[in-house]
């Protein structure tokens, strides 16, 4: 996934979906978090109810997990 990331190095910032099909010429962190994860492993990450990803549909996930936690 994070080779995948790494290609879209330089796209704007903002969450601008048409469809949630077609490559997004901007992402917000969430949402390439989403997108990269659904074309390398065609996992849909997200509620699947809402137009838009946020970070806690990823995180809540079946398909999710926290390889590390951090102490604040």
């Amino acid at each position: 996934m994070a080779d995948r990331a790494k290609t879209y190095i330089g796209r704007p910032y903002g969450n601008v979906f048409k469809t949630m099909k077609e490559v997004p010429n901007k992402f917000i962190c969430s949402s390439l978090v989403w997108y990269c994860a659904k074309m390398e492993y065609g996992v849909d990450i997200s509620n699947g109810s809402r137009k838009y990803v946020w970070p806690s549909d990823i995180l809540k996930d079946s398909n999710t997990y926290i390889k590390t936690e951090y102490e604040k």
